[in-house]
């Protein structure tokens, strides 16, 4: 279970309506404070506008009187006044007067009367009063089609505010349709640019956004913004509130670096035109801090909370409704650091909040009494959980219809709950409920389906109803499939990475079951194989696979895209590189530019995509690939499923103690292994994965650096799969987790007192659908790039790049400023033996040694056959949230030395050759590196 923010449906309503511009009837007479009153609303000084309401009210009751259009008009600004400050039993009643004064004088059907209608309506969507609301917009609809017209720019406001009002439900078949016509209207009454089409574009944005149609969300939102700009300006407080739209679009999607700058210019906007005191500057905090706690960067998303609650309290005071959110947020970041006295203290206070200041059966206050069951689940206090998570339950089963997604998740909750408390009966019956909801309301192929599926696997598992658990499994992992093809296309490199990270969870339960099954089911074997197949290497491979089809393309601008992406990745891996302020001020905006770049050309990529590369590789055809006597193995590294803890529940009088089932911290690693004739893959377990990691990987390199005598290893490591490989000449292998720390060649046999490179040929491989790889004829490309003993002080520093003074030297993040570069003569003469071989053969070869073995020679090579860098490499460990592997692992080249003493002012080459550039090195069609 995850805490959840509060919903913000109402505030979109808040901020929709802030947003309009149109002209809006009027039969009273105009007075200076009114313009007062908007003045000080707009800068968020509330108390000094509503002091300016009091001031016309007074002066309306004297001329002309009670019952005047004055008098109602003051009311009405009156009642904006009160709903935005959070006090909507004073807004209904100075509207409900103002309505019945305008019936009295103009008539039941006046604009005026509908205009008052309108607003009721608003008011009670907010309140979460929903037939309440509906019944006022339908009212205000019908008045204005009779008076106006079915075109009128007032029906299409009326027309939205229904959607808004159908999208709060749910109800996104009514609402969509009724959104399009308002747009449809405006975009023919008022123009395509005008600020109204830009609402209406925003709130079709947050319509698909929450059906998870994340991919036609994205172009409203952009459409909005453009509009915005244009006819508003840049810094007008609506394009900050159109910006994080997009930073939620951003952030749902992992593309992390996008919505940081989307909330951080809507931040910047919002302080400038409103002051940093407003309330909408405390929106754009609050979504920052909400980005930092999700990625893990607590010391940061802290301080912006807080000064989001200040804010919210100085702005509305303590008793708003936006206030019992901030402290929601609060509860998050406090649940997330493992806090959880000071999350529920947060919750509780948010619970009372909007109790009081919108109602016992907000929507809201669902999300808070759910929060507070999901700590009281954690702690095991299992009687307290259940109460809440059912309050939740059922003021949303009386808010929203009893098929709404919102439902659906008080019904997850109540359904881990069950699980962990072993009534796994009622669990069942939480989840399949939840399931049909989500399949009913957003689709089958839904990322919230992907949830219930999950948590039904994990249900059935523990129940040890395999055959139910089998099939949740292969559905969720159908699902998760087709979601990243479908998603992949339109995300970077950072959005797909987050993305595979938010569903590690699923992934990992998955391979456990998978591979714990499979030594019963031989046909879950194959399944786990296709698993691997699919994930491992997912991210260099999307990569690689649409680098390939632009190259193919052989269209000379897309050809120049893809140049200029390439050459921005460099540029952006030596700023990186560099803390030098003045050098690194434009890192921000080129990291946006590459990544708006890349979606485009890897957009460009799919639709040159032919049928054959849509498909997702199975085992089978890895079989097909393989030759007699021939072997391929996966290695898959899970974590066992058993008593993940025990929890006592200290509020039953009782006291139970529960033993909660899911993943230990057991690693256990599975070794399948396929052969021509194999009916299905084989599968070997091997059960001590935590000392395969630690004691016997220590053993293993210890023995190897000092020369002693090693028979332990191959035992560990290799034993139990050799007997499956007897016969077998050549064994195409991809490794996982030690595996990738072991050298397999040295294990020695202590039967035959050979070792493994004497017995077997041992081939590496990525993942083993690279079997299925086509490669160039060999004489097509008889091409080799050698690499050794750089230059590691550079001869000619300029020819490499420009270097910092002494006086202000850093070093490369996470490279350790004692690496000591020393020279290494003999990969000079591994360089020479080698050219001469190859060329005796008639192979072409690129031979770099010395000041010659630099980061641009190894750049400009272009697909070899044979790549050799025979130099010093590095990896340095960092475990700070986002912080990439690939720039704190690398080669060293020529001029590194310099680099690594003095550091590097981020122009030309460094002499480090990092994995980040390494990534986009002209090595497609290239066989061994």
């Amino acid at each position: 279970m995850k805490a959840i923010p509060a919903l913000c449906f109402f505030l979109f309503c808040t901020i929709s309506l802030k947003a309009q511009t149109a002209d809006l009837p009027k039969s009273w007479t105009p007075d200076p404070l009114e313009d007062s009153i908007k003045k000080y609303e707009m800068a968020g000084k509330y108390e000094v506008a509503m002091g300016y309401a009091e001031q016309w009210l007074e002066k309306a009751k004297k001329i002309p009187g009670k019952d005047s259009l004055d008098y109602a008009a003051v009311l009405n600004a009156r009642g904006n006044l009160l709903r935005n400050r959070n006090r909507p039993k004073e807004a209904e009643r100075a509207f409900q007067k103002s309505l019945e004064i305008r019936k009295k004088v103009l008539g039941p059907e006046h604009r005026e009367v509908a205009l008052l209608l309108n607003s009721l309506g608003v008011l009670y969507r907010n309140l979460g009063d929903y037939p309440k609301a509906e019944s006022f917009f339908l009212q205000a609809l019908e008045i204005r089609k009779k008076i106006l017209g079915p075109e009128h720019k007032e029906v299409a406001h009326t027309i939205h505010s229904l959607g808004l009002l159908y999208r709060s439900l749910g109800e996104n078949s009514k609402a969509e349709p009724l959104l399009l016509k308002a747009l449809q209207i405006r975009k023919k009454v008022l123009g395509p640019d005008h600020p109204d089409v830009a609402n209406s574009y925003n709130n079709l944005g947050i319509l698909y956004f929450n059906s998870g149609d994340y991919a036609k969300a994205e172009p409203f939102y952009l459409d909005a913004l453009k509009i915005r700009k244009k006819t508003l300006g840049s810094e007008h407080p609506d394009v900050a509130i159109n910006l994080l739209s997009l930073g939620n679009l951003y952030h749902v999607l992992g593309d992390y670096s996008k919505a940081e700058l989307s909330y951080t210019e809507a931040q910047e906007i919002s302080r400038k035109s409103l002051g940093p005191e407003h309330s909408d500057v405390a929106l754009s905090l609050t979504s920052l801090g909400n980005l930092y706690s999700d990625l893990g960067e607590f010391s940061k998303a802290k301080p912006l909370l807080l000064q989001a609650l200040e804010i919210q309290k100085n702005a509305w005071g303590s008793g708003h409704a936006d206030v019992a959110s901030s402290f929601n947020n609060l509860g998050i970041l406090f649940f997330s650091l493992g806090d959880f006295a000071k999350a529920e203290h947060y919750y509780l206070q948010a619970v009372d909040i909007c109790k009081k200041t919108m109602g016992p059966d907000h929507p809201n206050v669902a999300v808070f009494l759910c929060n507070l069951g999901i700590i009281y689940d954690k702690l095991g206090i299992y009687n307290k959980a259940e109460i809440y998570i059912r309050q939740a339950l059922e003021i949303r089963k009386k808010v929203f219809k009893v098929d709404h997604p919102m439902v659906a998740n008080s019904l997850i909750n109540l359904g881990v709950l069950y699980k962990n408390t072993g009534d796994f009966a009622k669990a069942e019956s939480m989840y399949l409920q939840a399931l049909e909801i989500d399949k009913k309301a957003l689709g089958t192929q839904h990322p919230e389906v992907g949830i219930t599926l999950f948590n039904l696997g994990v249900l059935f598992r523990s129940q040890k109803n395999r055959s139910a658990a089998v099939q949740n499994f292969n559905e969720l992992a159908n699902l998760d499939r087709k979601l990243i093809l479908q998603y992949f296309p339109s995300m970077s490199e950072q959005g797909r990475e987050a993305y595979l990270k938010t569903g590690l969870e699923k992934t990992e339960n998955l391979k456990s079951f998978l591979s714990e099954e499979g030594l019963k089911t031989p046909v879950l074997r194959g399944e786990l194989w296709n698993h691997q197949l699919f994930y491992k290497g997912l991210l260099l491979n999307t990569r690689a696979r649409w680098k390939q089809r632009l190259v193919a393309s052989r269209d000379t601008n897309v050809l120049q895209r893809l140049e200029d992406w390439v050459n921005l990745q460099y540029k952006i891996s030596g700023l990186f590189a560099s803390t030098d302020t003045a050098v690194r001020s434009g890192l921000d905006s080129l990291v946006e530019k590459a990544a708006k770049l890349e979606k485009e050309l890897s957009l460009m990529s799919e639709e040159l995509a032919p049928p054959e590369e849509r498909k997702v590789v199975t085992w089978q055809e890895v079989q097909k690939a393989l030759k007699p006597g021939e072997a391929a193995v996966e290695m898959v590294r899970f974590r066992h499923f058993g008593i993940a803890r025990l929890a006592t529940d200290t509020t039953d009088p009782n006291r139970p103690t529960y033993r909660v089932k899911g993943l230990t911290d057991t690693v256990q690693y599975a070794a399948l292994i396929l052969t021509k004739t194999s009916l299905h893959p084989d599968l070997v377990i091997l059960p001590e994965g935590n000392a395969m990691e630690g004691k016997w990987q220590r053993f293993y390199r210890k023995s190897v650096r000092l020369h002693q005598k090693d028979t332990e290893s191959y035992k560990r490591y290799w034993q139990a799969i050799g007997q499956k490989l007897r016969g077998i000449k050549k064994v195409w292998f991809s490794a996982d987790g030690v595996y990738h720390k072991l050298n397999l060649g040295t294990l020695k046999n202590p039967s035959t007192g050979k070792y493994l490179a004497e017995e077997q040929e041992i081939a590496l491989l990525g993942s083993t659908k690279d079997l299925l790889k086509k490669y160039p004829e060999e004489s097509k490309n008889r091409l080799a790039c050698l690499v050794g003993n750089p230059a590691f002080e550079p001869v000619n520093p300029a020819a490499e790049g420009n270097f910092r003074s002494v006086a202000d030297t850093t070093n490369l993040p996470g490279i350790d400023p004692n690496m000591k570069a020393d020279l290494l003569p003999g990969t000079a003469a591994e360089v020479k033996r080698i050219a001469g071989l190859l060329s005796k053969k008639g192979w072409q070869v690129q031979e770099y040694t010395g000041a010659e073995a630099t980061e641009k020679k190894i750049k400009e090579s272009t697909n070899p056959r044979v790549m050799l860098v025979s130099t010093h490499g590095f990896f340095r460990a960092d475990t700070t949230p986002g912080s990439n592997p690939l720039l704190r692992s690398g080669l060293l080249l020529s001029g590194a030395a310099k680099t690594l003493r003095e550091g590097h002012r981020g122009e030309g080459e460094d002499g480090i050759l990092t994995a980040y550039e390494a990534m986009n090195l002209n090595l497609d069609n290239t066989e061994l590196v």
